[in-house]
C-alpha cells in the first residue's frame, strides 16, 4: 500500500474534527472538510446534503463533484430512486453504512439506478447515512468511489462513524447561529427605522450598541461625544448630569423594574434642544458585554424633527381641543409652561387650565409623562 493509500491516523481525525467545528461557524468551511474528508477514505465524491422534510425542498447542500451535470442528476431523480438512500433512510440516525454490507453485485445491477446512473458515473461503492434528522428536516452525509477501489475499509468505516456525531452537534449548531443572526438582523433593522437615536449603554458609559440615528447623530453632533469616560456631553456639567442620568437608570436595571429612570433636557445657544430619556436594561448581555451586568438604554429625541402629526395623533386619541393639542406639541417640543404661555399670548393661569385638562383626558398626573407620551410616537417606524 503506497503512502497515499495509508488508513486515516489520529492525526487525521483531529485535523477533520477541527474543519468540521469551523464550519459550524463558517458554511465554506464545508467543502474543505468533504474535499479532506474524501482524499483520506479515497473517494471520489462526497457530498453533505440537507432536506427539508415539511415541503420536500433542499436546504443547503456541499459536495466535491467537479461535474456539474453529474452533481444535478444526483440531487435530482436519481437520488429518489437510489437503493442505497432508501437503506439509509430505515438506518438509525447517526449510523454510518457501506453498499457493501448489504447489497448483492448481481442484485444492485438490476436497478434502475446502477443502469442509468451507477455504472455510468463509475461510482459503484458508497458509504454514508444520516447525520441528523427530526420532524422538519434530514442532513445526509455521503462517500462514492468506482469499482476499481474496491469497498470502503473498516477503518475508513470507523472513522466516518466517529465524525458522525460532531457532524451532527457542528450542523445544529450552525443553524443556531444561523437562527441568532437572522433573529439581530431583523431586530436591528426594525430599531435602525426609529426615529430617536438609541444606545445601550454599559455601567461605564460606553456604547455596547447603538442604532443607524444614534451612530449619525454621535458623528456630526458637537453637544453629544464618545471620549475616554464613555458617553460625554460638552462640558463636565453636562457630562455630568448625563452620568447620574445613567447610573441611576442601570441602579433601578438592577433593583426594580421601573420603566424609566429620569430624563435630561441638553440645551446649547448653538444647537438644537435635545431630550435624553434613560431606562433601565437588566437583561444579560452575554459573556462577551462583560463586566456589563449593569446597563442602560438611551434614547435621544430631537424636538425639532418631530413633525405636527405627533401632536394631531394624541389630539384624536385624547378627544383634545386645539388649544390643548398646540399646548401638548409645545411642552413635547422641550418648552416650559411659561414659554409656551408667551408664545400663545395667554396667562399663566389659563395654561395651567390647559394643563390640568390634557393631564385628565390623557390620565396623566405629571407634566413629565405627558412631555414622555408626546415624545414616544416618534419612536414608532416611519416609511
Amino acid at each position: 500500500m503506497s503512502k497515499s493509500q495509508q488508513e486515516p491516523t489520529q492525526a487525521h481525525f483531529d485535523e477533520l474534527l477541527s474543519l468540521i467545528y469551523e464550519s459550524s461557524i463558517n458554511k465554506e468551511v464545508w467543502h474543505s472538510f468533504l474535499t479532506r474528508l474524501s482524499y483520506l477514505v479515497h473517494s471520489h465524491v462526497a457530498f453533505l446534503r440537507e432536506q427539508n422534510l415539511m415541503d420536500g425542498t433542499l436546504g443547503f447542500q456541499i459536495n466535491t463533484y467537479h461535474d456539474d451535470t453529474c452533481f444535478s442528476l444526483n440531487q435530482g431523480y436519481y437520488y429518489l430512486i437510489d437503493p442505497f438512500i432508501d437503506l439509509v433512510k430505515h438506518a438509525p440516525t447517526g449510523t454510518m453504512i457501506r453498499s457493501t454490507d448489504y447489497f448483492d453485485d448481481n442484485a444492485l445491477k438490476e436497478e434502475e439506478c446502477f443502469t442509468d446512473y451507477i455504472n455510468p458515473q463509475e461510482r459503484h461503492h458508497v458509504m454514508g447515512g444520516f447525520i441528523d434528522r427530526d420532524n422538519e428536516r434530514s442532513t445526509t452525509l455521503g462517500l462514492q468511489r468506482d469499482i476499481h477501489q474496491g469497498s470502503f475499509s473498516d477503518e475508513q468505516l470507523d472513522l466516518v462513524q466517529q465524525l458522525a456525531p460532531h457532524l451532527k452537534r457542528a450542523l445544529r449548531i450552525g443553524r443556531h447561529i444561523e437562527t441568532m443572526q437572522a433573529e439581530s438582523k431583523h431586530k436591528s433593522k426594525i430599531v435602525n427605522r426609529l426615529q430617536a437615536c438609541t444606545i445601550v449603554l454599559d455601567r461605564h458609559y460606553r456604547p455596547l450598541w447603538m442604532n443607524a440615528s444614534a451612530e449619525k447623530l454621535l458623528k456630526s453632533d458637537q453637544e453629544l461625544k464618545l471620549g475616554k469616560r464613555g458617553l460625554q456631553a460638552s462640558n463636565a456639567e453636562k457630562t455630568g448630569a448625563l452620568h447620574r442620568l445613567l447610573d441611576t437608570a442601570s441602579s433601578l436595571g438592577k433593583k426594580s423594574k421601573a420603566p424609566v429612570s429620569d430624563q435630561l433636557l441638553l440645551q446649547s445657544s448653538d444647537q438644537p434642544p435635545k431630550i435624553l430619556l434613560a431606562m433601565p436594561y437588566s437583561e444579560s448581555l452575554g459573556k462577551n458585554f462583560a463586566p456589563a451586568t449593569q446597563a442602560a438604554v438611551i434614547l435621544f429625541i430631537c424636538p425639532q424633527n418631530q413633525s405636527d402629526h405627533n401632536a394631531q395623533i394624541l389630539a384624536q386619541l385624547f378627544n383634545l381641543t386645539a388649544a390643548e393639542t398646540r399646548l401638548l406639541k409645545s411642552l413635547g417640543q422641550g418648552a416650559t409652561l411659561d414659554q409656551y404661555a408667551i408664545e400663545s399670548s395667554v396667562t399663566k393661569n389659563t395654561a395651567r387650565t390647559q394643563l390640568r385638562a390634557v393631564l385628565a383626558k390623557t390620565q396623566l398626573s405629571r407634566q413629565a409623562d405627558l412631555v414622555l407620551l408626546y415624545q414616544q410616537i416618534p419612536l414608532i417606524p416611519r416609511d
